[in-house]
């Protein structure tokens, strides 16, 4: 899997900047809210007050347990997805104490945010998702189910929530149609159980 991420994230980024650099001159410069900004600065320099306290590798290694190994990363199911949810939301709740002594420390505090941050979305989408789909594969639905999920899951932060909102994808314009929507058993079929 990590040669296709890879591929999908130069192919994607370069998509990207091609985007960017062709809508720059229409995006209007927007008004900047210096509270927000003051906030910001803040959350970011918290983690520097405290010199002691457990540091940002304690926090990545405790993630990896509770979310790497296979029964939770490559073996889905509703019951260990929301055990799973469940252990992000107590590491989330005990990030108050991350310590940042140097600015190394500090830069890793603010990236294991952004990164339980994208770990919580991918399991709240897999949990979302009732269907296998490629290498998101769930025990309780071990089948590939175009007719109900041919669709992107759109999160969105609004203020202090998270919403959920599906996109169709539209083939129109595909110059190659897919076959019609049906369910496709997963080519992997392992129950592990909760």
């Amino acid at each position: 899997l990590g040669g296709i991420a890879t591929a999908s994230c130069n192919v994607l980024g370069y998509i990207a900047g091609e985007n960017a650099a062709r809508d720059f001159g229409a995006v209007k410069e927007g008004e900047l809210d210096l509270k927000q900004v003051a906030s910001l600065r803040s959350a970011i320099f918290e983690p520097e007050k405290r010199k002691e306290g457990p540091s940002p590798a304690s926090f990545f290694e405790r993630l990896d347990r509770e979310t790497v190994p296979a029964p939770f990363s490559m073996f889905k199911s509703q019951g260990r997805i929301i055990k799973t949810l469940s252990r992000i939301d107590r590491i989330k709740g005990s990030m108050v104490d991350i310590a940042a002594p140097d600015y190394h420390e500090l830069t890793r505090a603010n990236e294991f945010k952004n990164f339980i941050q994208c770990a919580e979305l991918v399991f709240r989408a897999s949990l979302e998702r009732q269907e296998s789909r490629q290498s998101h594969y769930r025990e309780d639905f071990p089948y590939r189910d175009d007719v109900n999920w041919l669709k992107l899951i759109v999160m969105k932060r609004e203020k202090t929530a998270l919403t959920l909102n599906y996109e169709p994808i539209s083939f129109q314009n595909w110059s190659v149609k897919p076959p019609p929507p049906r369910k496709i058993s997963h080519p992997v079929q392992m129950f592990i159980g909760d």
